[in-house]
């Protein structure tokens, strides 16, 4: 067992005999290497020759959720993944070496900037996908064409958001991660199923929200508010029938009733120290989520549905996990890179990540449906309902970037009663129209 930092993958002995005279080397700070070993597969197996004409290094460069801190959990969580796809393409291609660094999104876009100019881009980047828009608009990643056989069992709708107006794809979903609700089973033995159970004043449940738009759209479906953003986002519009709905979700987002039970905080990070030092009872979160719960919570954190509401279900929203080209690879190394992606959407791999990996749905849209492995992947799978919603988000994100994060400024400043609601409103509107401009 190879274990350099915090990631974990099953070599052939001679390379352990090889590990035991390195020096310990954190992720944090220094690449990760596969594949080092002498070891060397016989030429034919059962038979059959195998597939062993890759030879190189390859860099891959893994970036965290810009939701989380940079810390052992989220380290310890993205590495986990991605080393069941090293896991498996070496068994392949034992020939190839591959480097794997970690480190937080929001360094990202400096990281691949100076690495670019040099010329030593990662041949793959392996991030959430509206990270990879943001990185393409920087021209930072390097899109490819893909034949519709490598595409045709690929979420659909995932790919819609990666689809350039080439036909070129700036990524590819290897991973979905749907939004659900965390609960504590000590302090509460049965979920909360609709809006109206979750803030019952005798419940008196604790209940942990974070201050983003993109966060909260879950109950856009339960307070009615869903059709109306869809249909201004999709161009149509903006109504007085369209607004009233809008307008009477961020009035609730601001009554009594949901200020009382609720710690509101920027960013989900903070609401996971709380929730897993046992002071919130339930928060909404997600597959990546679920590592840093449950070495805090242990068989206390258990997963629901998101609850519905007076409007209809919830309308949680699902982050895609991507694999980028870098844009300097030599021939080689890009034969290799196009390997490792065709191996990471495969299906056998495709079902092994969502088997092992805490938390994660496969890209393939058939291997989403039918039997759950467990009660947890269940809860998932059920939550993965609104992928229409995910294209709406990766709108939003992108004006939020363009707009320097202002509207985000003014939905946090509306929640603490700061600004009044029609001036949120028409902010909002401006931001979900079509290639609008900057908000003001």
């Amino acid at each position: 067992m190879l274990r350099l930092g915090f990631l974990a993958v099953n070599q052939p002995r001679s390379l352990r005999r090889f590990r035991d005279r390195l020096p310990w080397l954190g992720v944090a700070t220094a690449p990760l290497l596969i594949g080092l070993s002498g070891y060397r597969p016989s030429l034919l197996v059962d038979g059959l020759p195998q597939n062993d004409s890759l030879q190189g290094q390859i860099f891959i460069l893994i970036g965290t959720s810009p939701d989380q801190n940079f810390d052992s959990f989220s380290r310890q969580n993205a590495e986990k993944r991605i080393s069941i796809l090293l896991d498996s393409f070496q068994v392949n291609h034992s020939k190839v070496r591959i480097q794997v660094q970690t480190l937080p999104a929001s360094n990202l876009s400096n990281v691949l900037l100076r690495r670019n100019r040099a010329g030593l881009s990662p041949d793959l980047v392996i991030v959430q996908g509206e990270t990879a828009i943001a990185l393409q608009q920087q021209k930072l990643i390097q899109p490819q064409a893909f034949s519709p056989g490598q595409l045709a069992h690929l979420d659909h709708f995932a790919l819609r958001s990666l689809r350039l107006a080439d036909g070129r794809f700036l990524a590819l979903p290897i991973g979905l991660f749907p939004q659900v609700a965390c609960y504590n089973r000590k302090r509460l033995t049965t979920p909360p199923t609709t809006i109206k159970e979750l803030l019952a004043p005798a419940s008196q449940i604790r209940i942990g929200l974070t201050m983003q738009f993109t966060e909260l759209a879950w109950t856009l479906g339960s307070l009615g508010a869903l059709d109306s953003v869809m249909a201004i986002a999709s161009g149509q519009p903006p109504t007085p029938t369209l607004k009233q709905p809008i307008a009477a979700w961020l009035a609730w987002l601001r009554s009594p009733e949901l200020q009382q039970r609720t710690v509101f905080q920027a960013s989900p990070d903070g609401l996971l120290n709380e929730m897993g030092a046992g002071r919130l009872d339930w928060m909404p979160c997600r597959g990546y989520d679920l590592y840093r719960l449950r070495s805090q919570l242990g068989p206390a954190l258990a997963l629901a549905p998101l609850p519905a509401g007076p409007g209809g279900q919830a309308s949680p929203l699902t982050v895609t996990q991507v694999i980028a080209f870098g844009v300097n690879s030599n021939p080689n190394q890009r034969r290799i890179a196009k390997a490792f992606v065709a191996a990471s959407i495969d299906p056998v791999n495709q079902r092994a990540v969502s088997m092992h990996s805490e938390g994660e749905l496969s890209a393939w849209k058939n291997l989403n449906q039918g039997k759950p492995s467990s009660p947890d992947m269940a809860v998932m799978m059920a939550s993965n309902t609104h992928p229409g919603v995910g294209g709406l988000i990766g709108k939003l994100v992108n004006a939020n970037t363009r707009s320097n994060g202002h509207m985000q400024n003014v939905f946090n400043r509306f929640i603490y009663g700061e600004i009044e609601m029609s001036k949120t409103t028409d902010g909002l509107i401006k931001m979900l129209r079509p290639a609008s401009p900057a908000l003001p």
